[in-house]
């Protein structure tokens, strides 16, 4: 078990970070581009998404809101009454999910931008918090289950160890929510700590050789 202290403070680098919204674009104030772990997995084939269209792009801003709506939902700041019933119903099932595994968040993580200063990639996890008393990295999922997520999920643990002071020397565990969209039990996928090491050593040689294709094109 370890504890989280009240009040988060992140390392000095992280004060550095840029992050677009709109264009989804990760930069420094120096004006170095940082490639993100979803685009870094995208494009080495580990993590494999359809073809851009209509429908993938409204999915796409459905799993948006539901993020959106379950960050302010653990910031004490939604109004339930606002949302549509198809996020409504992600909601449900995300609060099942907080029942089943007793889960508590850090929300002074959730959904924050960060970038690690000595491997130079950007990425925002979801929800870190607690379960068991152990600190785990929660990656929510509104779709369909794909075979980079737990890669995916590491990467974000290695982001948080190099951004946040104090949990520099604490690798997390890992948990993947697939939310049901009808509001049921999601599907939870727990990754341990020492598989989260492994995966984050598939995701960093993935890094390289985006980087390395990238400047020999």
């Amino acid at each position: 078990m370890i504890s989280i202290p009240d009040t988060i403070v992140f390392q000095p680098h992280h004060a550095e970070l840029t992050f677009d919204e709109e264009t989804h674009t990760y930069r420094l104030k120096g004006g170095e581009i940082l490639s993100s772990v979803t685009g870094i997995l995208k494009a080495e084939g580990i993590q494999q998404y359809g073809p851009r269209n209509s429908d993938a792009d409204f999915k796409m801003q459905v799993g948006t809101w539901v993020h959106q709506a379950i960050a302010w939902f653990e910031h004490g700041t939604l109004d339930e009454s606002t949302l549509g019933e198809g996020i409504a119903a992600y909601l449900e099932s995300y609060k099942k999910f907080v029942k089943i595994t007793s889960f508590k968040s850090v929300v002074q993580l959730a959904e924050v931008p960060m970038w690690h200063n000595s491997w130079r990639f950007a990425g925002t996890p979801d929800l870190p918090g607690l379960i068991d008393g152990r600190f785990t990295v929660c990656d929510l999922k509104s779709g369909e289950k794909r075979s980079g997520d737990k890669v995916q999920v590491s990467a974000y643990g290695e982001l948080i160890g190099n951004s946040v002071v104090g949990l520099d020397n604490v690798y997390p565990e890992g948990c993947i929510v697939y939310l049901d969209g009808d509001g049921g039990n999601p599907r939870i996928e727990h990754v341990s700590a020492d598989n989260m090491y492994s995966l984050r050593s598939v995701f960093l040689a993935a890094l390289q050789i985006n980087r390395w294709k990238s400047s020999n094109a």
